[in-house]
């Protein structure tokens, strides 16, 4: 039997892995993090692409409604994180359900504001901040949010 934990690693390698795919289609290079220096808390991937470079957090769910976790703190320490390195903040949501796949990226302040929303509105823990709805950049238009 698997774990809990086991299932979820398991969904975030195919998570990184299909946003690696996706990436390099648009003609990104792409380097994971997690072969450089094990696990990295706050971000899954570089990419790099006429210049621009990208410290990227992969978010993949399995859920059939597409809800991810992102609490603001975490969500901040990326874009802290960014400004230091000189590079943008970027979130890589990953939905993988019934065979379908379907990601979609978003700034990592834009996620910050929704995160910060749906704390606001949710008594108790939240759990799932944003959902795969509420993001339409897919790999082929990420300049777009860049600038």
């Amino acid at each position: 039997m698997t774990s809990l934990t086991e299932q979820r690693r398991a969904t975030g390698q195919r998570a990184e892995a299909a946003a690696t795919r996706d990436l390099q289609a648009e003609g990104f290079t792409v380097t994971n993090l997690n072969d450089l220096v094990g696990n990295c808390p706050f971000a899954d991937l570089i990419a790099r692409k006429d210049g621009t470079r990208m410290l990227i957090q992969v978010k993949g769910t399995e859920t059939v409604d597409g809800k991810f976790g992102t609490p603001p703190a975490r969500v901040r320490s990326l874009e802290a994180i960014s400004t230091q390195l000189d590079c943008k903040a970027i979130y890589a949501f990953v939905h993988l359900v019934e065979g379908d796949l379907v990601i979609r990226y978003a700034t990592a302040s834009a996620v910050a504001e929704l995160a910060d929303e749906a704390e606001a509105a949710y008594p108790g823990i939240n759990r799932y901040h944003v959902g795969i709805g509420q993001f339409d950049v897919a790999a082929d238009r990420i300049t777009e949010i860049l600038e």
